[in-house]
């Protein structure tokens, strides 16, 4: 009875395209390094625009230590979401709280372009080559923030 369900399942052409690949992903996983020092690794997203608070806020920043998953959120207001205020933010949030970070992953918005290079400016360093990490999908860790806001 095994061999004729194991000829049916090869044989069965839906059965062969809804099997799910055993071989090895393409690519590099770019977050399966554990890091050596702690709080180094974090990625940054911005999640909005929301409904206006009572303070006038309506985007939300968070930074997610990547090997935890600890969350650290801010709520600004959209007209102060520029490089130089994400840098101010990040600058309160994570490194005087946990050290600069070695890696900040975000995603491709046009904020972030100078983000290192302001925060560069606020520790009084002159960087002459900096290093952007970027990536093109959404954190999972935001969606619960999304979705208590939307209550």
């Amino acid at each position: 009875m095994f061999r004729d369900v194991a000829h049916f399942v090869r044989s069965c052409r839906t059965c062969a395209a809804a099997k799910s690949s055993t071989g090895l992903r393409l690519g590099v996983d770019s977050f399966s390094s554990v890091p050596l020092q702690p709080f180094t690794h974090w990625s940054m997203h911005l999640i909005g625009p929301m409904p206006k608070s009572r303070s006038g806020n309506d985007l939300i920043v968070t930074w997610v230590y990547r090997t935890s998953k600890l969350i650290v959120a801010k709520a600004i207001r959209q007209g102060n979401s520029s490089a130089k205020a994400l840098a101010e933010l990040t600058f309160e949030a994570i490194c005087c709280r946990f050290g600069l970070p070695a890696s900040l992953t975000h995603d491709n918005d046009v904020r972030f372009r100078s983000l290192w290079k302001e925060l560069w400016r606020l520790l009084n360093t002159n960087r002459s080559r900096v290093h952007l990490r970027t990536i093109h999908r959404r954190i999972p860790q935001n969606r619960p923030i999304s979705k208590c806001s939307r209550l």
